[in-house]
């Protein structure tokens, strides 16, 4: 049995990675480009609207799409889709009447007047996030992983393609890539959708009496989950929205080339994992010892995959930076160099935090969560009143966040190593 689960486990792995690993090269060969055809400014811009569509894609289904993975049977899982797929509709429909009529309070709020503009596609993206994740807890439920990877490899290369063409035939700077976004987020959709209606009779999307039955159900979701996944996205993209605020839209943009070459990866690595660990420490839910050995094993996987990659990059990131993308970029490679042990940290801690769901500590996440939010606002405001510098700013920040991500994967393991409450085993 223990060998079946290793088989097993590697092969998602492997299967997920390579979709990885093909879109992240996508989006690494054509940075070095896109850097000479935008400014940091630029960059600037879409990284605040991609901050603002993340957040709100946190929002759109409620977190009842993560549900689907727990229900056994194929009409019941159909049913939390269908829960999710109408939440989506209707919280869109709420902000298309903020976006169409507070854009420009917003932006001036942001202090990104260039981003009013393009606030109005603020609402689709973030439908599109929603739903894309929706299918793809349905597909990984299915075990179609080959799907997901090719989902992702899609959207990065429809992104990557559109920002190229725009960038060099229309003078549309930053809402380029804003375009290039929503176009590669379409496509995703698009590939996963398609093979999920294909051979079904029309999804009855709405909130009858038996779907509401779920919605009760999974309350825990909507209740726990969702603010303490809103905070933690928050969390992430707060030093987009402070830094703009503080320093402007060009050292955002610098930030956000971070985000694309070290982030990203490492991201949709962890994401990688995350997905193949809920597979797996769902279908043994009911043994703790091979739950933990699960833990363990990912753990020490990861930190073999990330720790050398951490070390690397550490030694040759300012050069490395000003090699590829050239002089104007320079300064990101010494963020880069800052913010790399947090984001060994997130690598790590990502997948293992799935067991606060099976174990149903929520409540204990959400506060861990609040904890994280008032840590990060500290960690980027003291240092920035005390010594007015970016370089203080981003240590306090890195510092504030690690020691979270640490105490996330020493729970973890306890956590793995109990058993699952009847609610999740049956």
């Amino acid at each position: 049995m223990a060998q079946q689960v290793k088989s097993d486990f590697f092969r998602n792995i492997g299967i997920l990675f390579t979709g990885t690993a093909i879109s992240q090269l996508v989006t690494l060969l054509v940075s070095p480009l896109l850097t000479r055809l935008y400014t940091p400014e630029d960059f600037g811009v879409v990284a605040s609207y991609l901050a603002i569509t993340a957040i709100l894609g946190i929002i759109v289904c409620g977190r009842i799409d993560h549900a689907i993975l727990l229900e056994r049977r194929d009409g019941s899982a159909l049913r939390v889709f269908s829960l999710a797929a109408c939440l989506a509709v209707l919280i869109s429909f709420i902000l298309t009447v903020v976006f169409t009529f507070g854009r420009a309070e917003i932006a001036i709020a942001l202090k990104n007047e260039k981003l009013a503009d393009w606030l109005i596609f603020v609402p689709g993206s973030v439908f599109l996030i929603g739903m894309t994740q929706a299918l793809i807890h349905w597909f990984n439920r299915e075990g179609k992983f080959k799907l997901i990877s090719l989902s992702r490899v899609g959207q990065t290369s429809v992104t990557a393609f559109i920002n190229v063409i725009l960038g060099f035939w229309l003078p549309l700077q930053g809402g380029a890539m804003i375009i290039g976004a929503l176009a590669g987020q379409s496509i995703a959709f698009i590939l996963l959708v398609w093979p999920f209606l294909r051979g079904r009779v029309l999804l009855k999307i709405g909130l009858d009496q038996r779907n509401s039955i779920y919605l009760t159900k999974y309350r825990n979701f909507p209740l726990f989950t969702l603010p303490a996944d809103l905070i933690n996205s928050i969390t992430m993209y707060l030093p987009i929205f402070i830094l703009g605020v503080m320093f402007g839209p060009e050292v955002v943009g610098l930030y956000m080339l971070t985000q694309r070459v070290v982030v990203m990866p490492v991201s949709m690595l962890g994401s990688a994992i995350a997905e193949a660990y809920k597979k797996e420490f769902l279908s043994g839910r009911s043994n703790p010892e091979k739950c933990f050995i699960l833990y363990k094993k990912t753990l020490l996987w990861s930190i073999a995959t990330g720790l050398p990659a951490l070390l690397l990059f550490y030694l040759i990131a300012p050069w490395l930076f000003l090699l590829v993308f050239g002089e104007e970029w320079n300064e990101a490679g010494r963020m880069a160099q800052i913010l790399a042990t947090l984001y060994f940290m997130k690598f790590l801690a990502s997948p293992l935090s799935y067991v606060f769901y099976v174990q149903s500590k929520q409540k204990e996440d959400f506060v861990l969560h609040v904890i994280m939010l008032i840590m990060s606002v500290l960690g980027l405001l003291l240092p920035y009143f005390m010594f007015q510098s970016l370089e203080y700013v981003l240590m306090g920040y890195v510092s504030s966040i690690s020691s979270i991500y640490l105490y996330y994967i020493i729970r973890a393991g306890f956590l793995s190593n109990l058993k699952p409450p009847v609610f999740f085993v049956g």
